[in-house]
């Protein structure tokens, strides 16, 4: 992740590996979909993580905000 930050998502769809992950944790490459599931971090959740995850080449970021009872999905790449 961008300038050392290693943000964790609740949810992460990764790629198949023979490993299972076991030697490494995914990095951005390895990465489908990430999905946070925000109620107070939700500002943090839309200005700071998506910032990160765009600068690292993830293509798709949801967040389901449980304030509104909504999925916003961001299309990153």
């Amino acid at each position: 992740m961008a300038n050392n930050s290693e943000p964790e998502p609740d949810l992460a769809i990764v790629k198949y590996r023979k490993d299972y992950y076991a030697t490494a944790h995914p990095g951005p490459e390895d990465i489908l979909l990430l999905i946070e599931v925000a109620d107070t971090s939700l500002a943090k959740d839309r200005h700071v993580k998506s910032v990160l995850f765009a600068e690292s080449n993830i293509p798709e970021y949801w967040i389901m905000n449980t304030e509104e009872d909504l999925i916003r999905a961001i299309s990153l790449s």
